[in-house]
Order: C-alpha cells, then sequence, then structure tokens
C-alpha cells in the first residue's frame, strides 16, 4: 500500500505541477480579469464532471473491491456497465443543459461553450474510465493517463506560445485560442484513457448479473451520488458568490490564493485514491491503525502549516506577480483548512467505503456552513468572509469525523 501511495503522490505532483505551471502561465499572461474568468469557466467544467459523474466513478472502485473475491470478474464489472448504460445518454443531455444554464447566467462566448464541452462532458467520461484503473490497482496506467491530460495541455499550450515568441508576434495565443487548445487536449486525453481499457464488447456484454450483486451496486452508489454533488457545490459555490458579488477581478485574486493552497491536497487526493480501494475490505481495526498514524504525522504537519504561512508574503508575488498581492492574507486562511486535511483524509475513506450517509452529512453540514456563512460574512468581510466561511465549515467537519471515529472504535462495531 505505501508503494502505491507513493507512486500516485508522485505522479500527482507531477501532474499539478504541470497544471500550477498552467495555472502562473495563465494569470501572468493574461490579466487577472481574464484569469478570474477562466477560473470562474474551470469552475462550472468541475461542476459538470462531478454532476455526470453521478457517483459513479467511487461506486465502481468500492464495489469492485468489495466482490471481486467472491464474484468472476465478468459478472462485477457486467453489473457496473448495466447501470451506467442505462443513464449514459440522460448524463450526456444533463451536461449540455447544465451548459445551457451557464449560458443563460454568464453570456458564454461559442468557444466558452465548446470549451465546457470538452473539459465538462468529456473530461467526465474521462473520469469514468480512469476509475477502473484505480479499481484494478493498475497504479503505473492510472499514474500516466492521469498525467496526461495536464501535459497534454502545457504541450499545446506551450507550443504556440513558443511560435509567438519567434514570429514576435504576442497577439497569436489570445484568450480564444487557449481555450480552443484546451479543449483540443481533453479530447485527446480521453482517447488515450479508452485505448487498452476496455472494447465496446465488453462494455455491452450482457452476463446474468447476480440479483445480490445490482442490490450491492445500488446500496453503495446510491449515497454516492448525493455526496459527489454536495462536494462539488461545495467547493465552487465560493467561486460562483464571489462572481456574482466581487466581479471577475476579485475572482482573479481568490482564484490564485486558492490555485496556491490546492497544491497541498494533492498528498489528501493520493491518500483517498489509495485508500479508498483499501478500506473497502477492512473493519474497525483498521481505524485503529489510521488513528495511530496521524498522531505521528500531526507535529509534522503542524510545522508545515507554520512554515508555509512565513513563507506566503514571498511565494505569491514570486509565482503569480506583484499584481497578486492582494492574495496573501487569502492563501494564509485558504492553506490552513487544506494543509489540515491531510490529517483527517484516511478517517473520511474509511467511513467513504463503510457508511456512506455518514460522509453525505458531513458535506451536507460543510455546504450548509458555507453557502450561509458565505452569504452574510461577504455582505460585511466581502473576500475575507469567503474564505473565512470554508475554513469555518472544515473545521466543523473535522470535529465531526474525530468525534465519529472515536465512537466507532468505542463500539468496536465492524461497519
Amino acid at each position: 500500500m505505501k508503494k502505491a501511495i507513493f507512486s500516485v503522490s508522485a505522479f500527482n505532483f507531477l501532474s499539478a505541477g504541470l497544471a500550477f505551471l498552467l495555472n502562473i502561465f495563465l494569470a501572468r499572461f493574461f490579466s487577472v480579469e481574464i484569469y478570474g474568468r477562466i477560473n470562474l469557466l474551470l469552475s462550472f467544467t468541475l461542476i459538470i464532471n462531478t454532476v455526470l459523474d453521478f457517483g459513479f466513478s467511487n461506486t465502481n472502485v468500492i464495489f469492485y473491491n468489495k466482490n471481486i473475491v467472491k464474484n468472476s470478474k465478468e459478472d462485477v464489472l457486467g453489473v457496473q456497465f448495466l447501470f451506467y448504460r442505462k443513464l449514459l445518454p440522460w448524463l450526456f443531455l444533463l451536461g449540455f443543459f447544465l451548459i445551457w444554464i451557464f449560458n443563460i447566467f454568464f453570456n458564454l462566448s461559442k468557444l466558452e461553450f465548446f470549451f465546457l464541452v470538452f473539459q465538462g462532458i468529456v473530461i467526465s467520461f474521462f473520469r469514468y474510465s480512469l476509475s477502473f484503473e484505480q479499481a484494478f490497482g493498475n497504479w503505473a496506467r492510472f499514474n500516466l493517463l492521469n498525467l496526461s491530460l495536464n501535459l497534454i495541455k502545457v504541450l499545446f499550450l506551450g507550443s504556440v506560445f513558443i511560435i509567438s515568441l519567434s514570429v514576435k508576434d504576442e497577439n497569436l495565443l489570445t484568450y480564444d485560442i487557449a481555450l480552443l487548445l484546451l479543449s483540443l487536449a481533453c479530447l485527446v486525453s480521453f482517447f488515450l484513457a479508452l485505448k487498452g481499457l476496455i472494447s465496446l464488447k465488453d462494455f455491452f456484454f450482457i452476463t446474468e448479473q447476480k440479483e445480490q450483486l445490482k442490490t450491492g451496486f445500488k446500496k453503495i452508489w446510491k449515497p454516492l451520488i448525493g455526496i459527489n454533488l454536495i462536494i462539488v457545490f461545495a467547493m465552487r459555490f465560493d467561486t460562483l458568490i464571489i462572481q456574482e458579488f466581487l466581479g471577475e477581478t476579485q475572482l482573479g485574486i481568490f482564484s490564485a490564493a486558492n490555485s496556491l493552497a490546492l497544491v497541498f491536497p494533492l498528498i489528501t487526493n493520493s491518500l483517498i485514491q489509495v485508500l479508498l480501494k483499501e478500506t473497502a475490505s477492512k473493519g474497525t481495526e483498521y481505524l485503529r491503525k489510521l488513528l495511530k498514524f496521524q498522531k505521528k504525522i500531526l507535529p509534522i504537519l503542524l510545522f508545515l502549516i507554520v512554515l508555509v504561512e512565513l513563507m506566503s508574503y514571498y511565494l505569491i508575488p514570486f509565482v503569480f506577480g506583484e499584481s497578486y498581492d492582494k492574495s496573501i492574507a487569502y492563501f494564509q486562511i485558504l492553506v490552513i483548512a487544506h494543509l489540515g486535511g491531510l490529517f483527517f483524509t484516511p478517517l473520511e475513506s474509511f467511513f467513504y467505503s463503510k457508511e456512506s450517509k455518514i460522509i453525505f452529512f458531513l458535506k451536507g453540514l460543510q455546504l450548509s456552513i458555507i453557502v450561509i456563512l458565505s452569504l452574510v460574512l461577504i455582505q460585511f468581510f466581502g473576500l475575507f468572509g469567503v474564505v473565512s466561511a470554508i475554513l469555518i465549515s472544515r473545521v466543523a467537519g473535522w470535529i465531526f469525523l474525530m468525534r465519529k471515529s472515536f465512537l466507532e472504535i468505542k463500539n468496536n462495531i465492524d461497519v
């Protein structure tokens, strides 16, 4: 398991490093306002990705590893494909409906619409395909495909930027061209993910699925639908409310702080990707081991938070430029929220695979706090109000997770 966590973490850092370079380039090359607009579009794509995923990706990982020992691979995959096939046309239409809604409220250009189709709809199917590599434990292929998306984006944008320098035409790489290149990168990554994974024959293969397997799939899947929807709106509500109340320039300031702070959750994402597979077949004793592991990393985590806070005065200007100096204070709050999550992610993974209703309540609680506090605090404190609401929601979630973990151990019940 340690090897898997290390490999996934290493590739996640590499992928995020490329994404971060892309972020820096966009922030420095375009104005703060356009950078804010790009991040608004990326928020829309994350909403589309999550809604269209419909809980299938995490369900695939948990369901496959819970049932593969006692059932054939054909039967397990047959059930997974059965549910996805039924909903696939409706999910496709839902994606276009969401883009239409965003167009009504935010007046999308044709290329922005095109970008949301590829970065939103196409990448949601890319993520679904990737979940099978995660379920099978094919970490090498999983890592490479995860990396490919950002690598291709950097190569596409970088190539045009270098050409523009060589021909001394700074107007060659425009906002519209950037959106077009990013869209094409998504399409290429999607086809790479499909190649060698499953054939159309496998996808449409009809087996005599056991009713017990169908029931087991629905039991895992249904709560995860709600959890995923709550997660994405909790993550993106901040962007939408900043855009609505403060405008794209303030959104650009927030996006710089948030994108730098989001470097740290890469470790937590790696833990979830691996632990989701591991905890699917483990009991309460495993939870005890997770808590012991947490105690070991707590001093390191506290030291890291203090170090990053002190470095923040130099990090933001160095990375994004002096235009983003105002991002420093917001970054200092957000980094606590994101780095603190590293301590609690293993617990979240345990309950995710064991008792998803707990995670549903947790995410609902956090979303409620973000929505209510953001709407109230933004009126008085502007951007500070929104980032404070994010931190408070995280702290409330951490307290809830710790309490549930200790109760689980006390009762010594294997769920």
